[in-house]
Formats: structure tokens, sequence, C-alpha cells
């Protein structure tokens, strides 16, 4: 779910590090709102960019089980007659494993981070 080399990698060569976490779970949270709020208008090619970006942002952190669901969305969502229902289900476990990845990244900062970043 969480690949701690890549998320220290990323630790060490980012110094703003905490503002990067920040941002992850505030866009990736807009990010899965706009992917529910297209499947159920029935756009599904506006889910595309959402599931796109939160692959690349997952890569980057190292939240390797997120990533590799949206690229399994995206990859889904760019068919010519995507399967809403896998879609949906997709969706779902997305919103899941973002949930525990979250849980993963909060036992990797140190407790004052973690203090500063719920009082944001």
């Amino acid at each position: 779910m969480l690949d701690l080399a890549i998320f220290e990698e990323t630790r060490r060569s980012m110094k703003k590090f905490q503002t990067l976490l920040d941002f992850y779970k505030s866009d990736t949270e807009a990010y899965l709102e706009t992917i529910t709020q297209a499947l159920a208008e029935g756009k599904i090619e506006d889910a595309v960019m959402p599931a796109h970006t939160i692959k690349s942002s997952s890569r980057i952190i190292g939240a390797s089980g997120l990533a590799l669901l949206a690229e399994r969305f995206e990859t889904s969502a760019r068919r010519d007659t995507p399967p809403v229902a896998e879609l949906n289900a997709l969706r779902q476990h997305m919103e899941r494993i973002f949930a525990m990845t979250l849980t993963a990244i909060a036992k990797q900062m140190p407790p004052e981070t973690n203090a500063a970043s719920d009082a944001a």
C-alpha cells in the first residue's frame, strides 16, 4: 500500500514534505469527489483526468496501492464502452485504499507533524 522506500526518498528530497502531503490529501479527496460526481452524472470522460492525477501524485509519495487502482480506473474509463459498474467498484476501492494510505502515512510522520497537520 505504501512503498516506504519511495516515501522516504521523497521525504529526503522535499524541503516542504508536509506541505506536499497536505496537498496530496486535500487534492486526492477532491479528485475522488469529482470522480464520484462524474460517474453519477454519466460523464465518464470527466473522471479520466482526476484518476490520472491521483495515479501520478500517489506514485510520487509511494502510495503504490492507490496508484495501481487509479491506473486501472483510468484504463477502464478510456475504453470505448467503459463498464460503469466496474468503474464504481474501483472508485469505492480507491476511497478505501486512500483512507488506509493516509493512516499509513500518519504512522510514518513524527507525532508533532500529525498534530500540526490536524490543527490546520
